[in-house]
């Protein structure tokens, strides 16, 4: 079996076309340069949404990194108050 594969690029025409022969026959497959270029765009938006989705998602992972330390850091700020004003209360207790 033996195929020939010719590209035809009729720029002007704006037409892309490929013929495959063969002893099965002649098929011709057309795609238009509209059609190329729309999957070309489609792509790259898709690429983009995919930069941009895993940006938020580092950005996410960021943020809740932050307040967590945020939160540790309010837990820990108030057992020390909570021992700071125990530990005057006991001192003016002594004192009374």
């Amino acid at each position: 079996m033996r195929i020939i594969l010719s590209v035809n690029l009729a720029v002007f025409v704006g037409e892309f076309s490929i013929e495959t022969k063969s002893n099965l026959g002649r098929y011709i497959v057309k795609l238009s340069w509209e059609a190329v270029r729309m999957k070309s765009i489609a792509k790259r938006s898709e690429d983009r949404k995919q930069r941009i989705r895993c940006h938020e998602f580092k950005e996410n992972k960021r943020r809740t990194f932050y307040e967590t330390i945020f939160d540790i850091f309010l837990i820990l700020g108030d057992g020390l108050f909570w021992i700071i004003t125990r530990f005057f209360k006991g001192i003016s207790k002594i004192i009374d």
